[in-house]
């Protein structure tokens, strides 16, 4: 099957025969577009995270965040993982809490710009 011939792209890949393709975060022009498009994608970094109740205990979550990352970087469990051909792209809690805040905390204006991806229901 042919293969398409990337010539952007996003995120954090590893990927040597990559390395001379730029970033979108390296062509796009402007603080403002660049913070839209940050707002946008960079949830792609976390596609399912874990999460806990509102208001769950700080020390609770800090046992559990130090347990996780435990596992994730645990060489028999990536070894197992490998073999299955799993792919355990470790982001930590702080990392998606970073995120979402960065999200949560945007301009009107970068909401405007994102507008367009939510739609709304047409009343009839």
């Amino acid at each position: 099957m042919p293969r398409g011939i990337p010539f952007i792209i996003h995120g954090k890949l590893g990927d040597p025969e990559l390395k001379n393709v730029p970033q979108f975060t390296e062509v796009i022009k402007g603080e403002e577009n660049l913070k839209a498009f940050k707002t946008w994608a960079n949830q792609y970094d976390f596609q399912r995270p874990l999460v806990v109740p509102p208001k769950t205990p700080p020390e609770r979550l800090a046992m559990l965040r130090k347990a996780l990352q435990k596992t994730l970087t645990d060489p028999t469990f990536l070894s197992e993982a490998e073999k299955s051909k799993m792919l355990i792209d470790n982001v930590t809690g702080e990392e998606v809490e970073r995120v979402v805040e960065e999200i949560l905390s945007i301009s009107p204006a970068i909401k405007n710009k994102l507008q367009f991806l939510v739609t709304t229901k047409k009343q009839e």
